[in-house]
């Protein structure tokens, strides 16, 4: 047995000594990852919030100031789907009563590193506990930029930006005014300008001036506008710099799957610079391997080539993970294995409401398990479906594959 497997039970029976984790009834209450998350969580948020306040310099929240909630992230309405839209972890309220709300499907997909955004939200709930009725008056970005950069989540911030198909022609321009409306390309931006102020070496007095109420200016030291100028300029040098020239093959892989060249862009994954400094890169193009031999009618390579990536400890926390699934799905639909399919399908939907293919991953499930022969489940989710996307391109599909059957006329 391995050194960390011989550690978990053994983890497991201290975590067991610990305070329950927030009660949840959900569909997952019997999911063992979530059990797991469950009986670290009362650890993971006494140490985030406790390590929150040291580098914030301030007292940190007694005893049940912070209160934890578990949620579904998307409880379907009756005959029907939700995708979810918002914060994945979020924090709100003021004292006495400040609540950080998690969601079961986004503790158990493997998308986000948990203590990580437990630190990110700890320092959300130890600034609202501090500065109270003040902390709506600090800016968004500076929530944002301390609770990311603190919690160490910088470079993951980074190579968000950096990969995301939005961004990739030029993603220094994705470093926006700060007047602009806050979006999740800015946390990014928010990192590099509160690290542009430990560069100058500015970091603790802004921090100090900051939980002490006083105001943004007084804080930084100088005009915002002369901040932000200087700030803007440095996160835009950072962010070219960080890029390289593992970019410019990566967005060759981008221009090639979005013009749906699959022969280039199976060479172009093949001979991307794993070798050179492009983790952030590499961790994404394996998605793209695998999605040039699907669409080039290579299903067992694709397989191969998704369940090879999808091994990788960083591919989950990519913004294609979901993706891979309906892949795999796709791929194995195509080698008459509909319920082997069906699983990747439904853990799509199951796992990953907030996702972009959410609506289609919620028509393949029902269509892999009508082909599995499973009609009354596959009619029931297909029809779900349609209820509550009836626009997508697969509703006529749909549709047609529900109409009760003709019966023949017999001849005379």
């Amino acid at each position: 047995m391995a050194p960390a497997a011989r550690l978990l039970p053994l983890l497991l029976s201290l975590f067991a000594l610990l305070p329950a984790g927030p009660p949840y009834a959900g569909p997952f209450k019997d999911d063992p990852r979530l059990k797991t998350v469950l009986a670290a969580l009362p650890a993971w948020k006494a140490a985030a919030l406790a390590d929150a306040a040291r580098r914030l310099g301030v007292p940190a929240p007694p005893e049940g100031a912070v209160t934890l909630v578990l949620r579904d992230a998307a409880p379907p309405p009756a005959g029907g789907y939700r995708m979810f839209e918002g914060a994945q972890f979020r924090t709100s309220g003021k004292p006495p009563k400040i609540v950080l709300t998690l969601y079961a499907e986004f503790l158990i997909n493997g998308r986000f590193d948990v203590p990580a955004e437990l630190a990110h939200e700890a320092v959300h709930a130890v600034m609202r506990h501090t500065l109270a009725t003040g902390h709506d008056r600090v800016p968004e970005w500076v929530r944002e930029g301390l609770a990311v950069h603190l919690a160490g989540q910088g470079e993951e911030r980074i190579d968000a930006l950096l990969t995301a198909p939005d961004h990739a022609e030029s993603p220094a321009d994705a470093i926006r005014p700060l007047a602009e409306r806050h979006g999740l390309a800015d946390y990014a931006r928010d990192f590099l300008f509160v690290e542009h102020l430990r560069r100058v070496g500015r970091f603790e007095a802004f921090v100090r001036e900051l939980m002490a109420g006083r105001g943004l200016e007084q804080a930084l030291g100088e005009p915002v506008d002369t901040f932000e100028t200087a700030a803007r300029a440095f996160a835009r040098a950072e962010i070219t710099a960080r890029a390289g020239e593992a970019h410019e093959a990566y967005r060759a892989i981008l221009r090639a799957s979005r013009d749906r060249r699959w022969e280039e862009l199976a060479q172009f994954t093949a001979e991307f610079p794993r070798d050179r400094p492009s983790t952030r890169y590499a961790a994404v193009v394996g998605y793209f391997a695998a999605k040039a031999a699907l669409f080039a009618g290579k299903e067992a390579e694709a397989l191969l080539s998704l369940e090879a990536w999808r091994a990788t400890p960083e591919a989950a926390r990519t913004w294609c993970f979901d993706d891979g699934l309906l892949l795999a799905g796709r791929a194995l639909m195509r080698e008459r294995r509909p319920d082997e399919a069906a699983v990747q399908f439904e853990r799509a939907v199951r796992e990953f409401p907030d996702s972009q293919g959410f609506d289609t991953a919620a028509y393949d499930w029902g269509f892999a398990l009508a082909a599995a022969g499973r009609k009354e489940r596959a009619t029931e989710l297909l029809q779900r479906a349609l209820a509550s996307f009836p626009a997508h391109k697969s509703a006529v599909r749909a549709r047609k594959l529900l109409q009760p059957a003709v019966p023949a006329v017999p001849h005379k």
